[in-house]
């Protein structure tokens, strides 16, 4: 397993966002919102016009994707989007988000706008009014029709390249891949390539496979996932800090950070933490997944070098080879799941265009993908985790006594710290495959969704 390492830091020059320092009336307080702009609600502009706090309804920011979009509803009780500032071809939403650790970015993105719609009325003038508007991430160049090629380059130095060219940041969790060969960009925009003509096909061997996106900072990121999954690991210390609290608007308190073991819990282990869990959902995709794409795919293709057809089986990837003490997800125990073949017709591969496993990449890539799908776990924290990115590995420790929380006070005492039962089937190790930053009811929080391929505890000290 390796981590997620920075290569080179973005370029982009985003528009300049002022933000106004007054006094804002909060509950036992009154405070500078420049001090905590971003922080409460996020912080947003279109031309000028700014909304924050109870201006903004609903706000999604997801990190789920190949690249990030966002969705807002803005309560318009100035009436200026529906004048002067309404947003026109080109325009972008500027969103401002504080990191609450100083250790961690503060995430600040321009949004393309894509579309704008009025939800209901308001007054004769246009007052009152609510926009629900949506956007994806500006990059500028991202969509523009190249024809190019990227002669005798593995897809790792090509994508570092095209991060460059777009003066995106690049990171990733591996230094090379072995996949040498010209990349070509046949009439299409940067990001239609990298889906389509790099992504299913890059290769380093066969215990590996590959994702690619952009993620809230601007880092072009490709990620080996394989190594990402584990079955137990160690417990890491991380900086963290305590939620919200009308006490940190006083101008003379900032936000109190910590050494904290990083783990997700709704126990009481993470009570008043970034870590607390508030809602979590079990979602299952696996019968959907299987019947589509069986347990073992059947690759066949006519190898124009080698004058040969190539058949071969490949099974997905597992964390051990034995299922003794490991549920893995390949049908119940009364079915041999090798019987259950899908085949795939690849037509041919010619290796003095392509490299060696270009075949054999999309298939490995493309059913491990689907193979961590098949079950994931939707977590809502209570607050945004600064220490959260996508596929990083984290231990999630979830306790099943509904009536754990009926006295929160409780979480204080540290005799009761351990009290609680662990739920034995969705506690373990995950990795995070994509996250959202949601603003809604007057709370900024993070849901995150969780993937995990084989079922088991693993044994962690809870007592942290």
């Amino acid at each position: 397993m390796k981590d997620i390492v920075v290569f080179f830091d973005p370029t982009i020059e985003l528009k300049p966002l002022s933000i106004n320092d007054t006094e804002i009336k909060y509950p036992e307080t009154t405070f500078k919102y420049s001090k905590f702009a971003g922080e409460i609600s996020p912080f947003c502009s279109i031309n000028g016009a700014k909304f924050y706090g109870e201006n903004i309804t609903y706000f999604e920011l997801d990190v789920a994707s190949f690249i990030p979009t966002v969705s807002i509803s803005i309560h318009d009780s100035s009436g200026l989007l529906i004048g002067e500032y309404y947003p026109m071809d080109g325009d972008v939403l500027q969103v401002y988000m504080r990191s609450q650790n100083s250790d961690f970015k503060d995430i600040r993105q321009d949004f393309k706008i894509l579309n704008v719609t009025q939800q209901h009325g308001g007054n004769q003038g246009g007052n009152f009014t609510t926009f629900m508007i949506t956007g994806i991430l500006d990059v500028p160049m991202l969509f523009v029709d190249r024809l190019k090629s990227f002669s005798s380059m593995t897809s790792f130095e090509t994508l570092m390249l095209i991060a460059k060219e777009l003066k995106l940041g690049f990171a990733s969790n591996v230094t090379s891949t072995n996949d040498r060969m010209t990349w070509l960009c046949p009439s299409m925009d940067y990001h239609d390539m990298m889906l389509q003509e790099i992504m299913p096909y890059i290769y380093k061997d066969d215990s590996s496979f590959f994702t690619l996106y952009i993620d809230e900072r601007y880092y072009l990121t490709l990620v080996e996932i394989n190594s990402m999954i584990v079955l137990e690991n160690n417990v890491d210390l991380e900086s963290s800090s305590s939620i919200f609290n009308a006490e940190w608007l006083q101008d003379d308190n900032d936000a109190k950070v910590f050494e904290n073991s990083f783990f997700l819990s709704n126990s009481k282990l993470a009570y008043n933490t970034p870590n607390q869990i508030t809602v979590y959902v079990p979602i299952s995709d696996s019968g959907n997944i299987s019947s589509r794409n069986g347990y073992r795919t059947y690759l066949q293709y006519y190898d124009k070098e080698a004058k040969d057809y190539a058949q071969y089986f490949i099974d997905t990837l597992n964390t051990l080879n034995t299922t003794d003490d490991y549920k893995i997800m390949k049908g119940n125990a009364d079915q041999d799941y090798t019987e259950y073949i899908r085949t795939k017709w690849m037509n041919s591969q010619n290796g003095r265009n392509v490299h060696p496993n270009y075949m054999h990449a999309v298939v490995q890539n493309t059913q491990n993908m689907l193979e961590i799908s098949k079950f994931n776990l939707l977590i809502d924290l209570i607050t945004v985790n600064t220490n959260l990115y996508r596929y990083k590995i984290a231990p999630i420790l979830l306790s099943n006594w509904n009536s754990e929380f009926k006295d929160q006070r409780m979480a204080q005492d540290n005799k009761e710290r351990s009290s609680f039962i662990i739920d034995q089937i969705w506690s373990g190790w995950y990795t995070v495959s994509g996250i959202r930053y949601i603003y809604s009811k007057n709370r900024m929080y993070n849901q995150i969704v969780c993937s995990k391929r084989e079922f088991k505890i693993p044994e962690i000290n809870y007592n942290i």
